[in-house]
């Protein structure tokens, strides 16, 4: 072969191999996974707080459904404010469940929550969601930490704000501090500096400002199919009827608030954001359940008293069922964004300054920055 046809030969090589290289490269680097852990304020005066994020927690979590590439959602509680017996050493700051893809146990947490005390230490809050949490260690990683409160956020004397807030910045976690009150209010200018030294967003809110629930001719059966969508979940290992029993009371405490919330749960449980450890059709999908290859002693007791081969039909037969529901519930759900939009646009509604508003925005600004990309409304 001449010299000049192996130098052509080995130019469309690397030619190839660098245009096969580009897709590989491009995944490499692909977003990956969203971490969120929003710090509510719950000391006396909060209540209008914690009753917005109960209202408002599935519009969020559906804010985030249909991002691509599919994320990984983990999300996180912490409190403070609340002078309760045994939190004094960390500043009545307490964690209330780390970050985890399990939303039921977020929802819980919240409706456990009771406004009380007046004790507002930021820069412990801070240094606790830094250092306590299991934070994504992924570079492509999204990591956003949310404070909503009312206190200036320099009273903590021990640990100092500024000096958390610069940490969190170093470990790529975006603070973005939620002002309840006027941004003209002279405690704002503190958390103002909080989000700016942290490289995160501020936002002025109005807490006790009634949030607005625009109900749909499309709750009720929503709410409906969520229902059935439980009949599609079975514990797949001894001990997990606990969490299929809390599923159930989440269900209960979204229908208990209103028809509206309770549509916007049964949306997100039939999004591929809600995911769970202990379902049997969740863990067989994700491998961690190899039908094929069982400890039966793990399996919760209906499922030990089936053979292999009835376990995978029971198996088929449960995926089947759940993704014709959430066929349905996503049909209905698009209608009923719709009418929403809709109805908002012709009451001429400005939900700018609610709570959710403001952790809307921040988690669509910062999830585009770091390569997820939403749908065009």
């Amino acid at each position: 072969m001449r010299r000049t046809n192996r130098s052509t030969l080995l130019i469309a090589i690397l030619t190839i191999l660098s245009v096969m290289a580009v897709p590989l490269a491009a995944q490499e680097s692909a977003p990956e996974s969203i971490d969120v852990v929003i710090a509510l304020d719950v000391s006396g005066t909060m209540k209008g707080l914690i009753d917005s994020a109960r209202l408002k927690l599935w519009e969020i979590v559906n804010d985030l459904a249909d991002v691509e590439p599919a994320p990984r959602l983990r999300v996180g509680l912490i409190t403070f404010g609340n002078q309760s017996p045994g939190t004094q050493q960390d500043g009545w700051v307490r964690v209330e469940t780390d970050l985890t893809e399990d939303l039921d146990l977020l929802s819980a947490r919240l409706f456990s929550l009771r406004s009380r005390g007046a004790q507002e230490n930021l820069g412990r809050v801070l240094q606790m969601a830094i250092q306590r949490l299991s934070w994504s260690d992924s570079e492509n990683a999204v990591k956003l930490l949310f404070v909503a409160g009312n206190e200036a956020a320099d009273q903590d004397r021990l640990v100092r704000f500024r000096e958390m807030s610069a940490l969190a910045r170093e470990q790529g976690i975006l603070v973005s501090a939620i002002f309840c009150g006027r941004p003209t209010d002279p405690a704002a200018a503190t958390w103002k500096e909080m989000a700016e030294l942290s490289a995160g967003e501020f936002h002025s809110i109005d807490h006790n400002k009634a949030v607005v629930v625009i109900e749909t001719p499309f709750d009720e059966q929503l709410a409906r199919l969520g229902d059935e969508l439980n009949n599609t979940y079975v514990p797949a290992r001894s001990g997990a009827i606990d969490h299929k029993r809390n599923q159930a009371k989440q269900d209960r405490n979204a229908s208990a608030l209103n028809k509206a919330v309770a549509a916007s749960r049964a949306q997100t449980k039939a999004s591929r954001l809600y995911q769970t450890d202990w379902d049997f059709v969740d863990a067989v999908e994700s491998g961690k359940l190899d039908l094929s290859n069982l400890d039966e002693s793990q399996l919760s007791s209906k499922l030990q008293r089936m053979s292999t081969d009835e376990r995978l039909i029971y198996f088929e037969d449960l995926r089947n069922r759940r993704e014709q529901i959430g066929l349905l519930i996503g049909d209905l759900a698009a209608e009923r964004r719709q009418f929403i939009s809709d109805q908002a646009q012709k009451r001429g509604l400005d939900q700018s300054r609610a709570f959710d508003s403001a952790l809307r925005r921040t988690l669509r600004t910062q999830a585009e920055e770091q390569g997820f990309s939403f749908p065009t409304d």
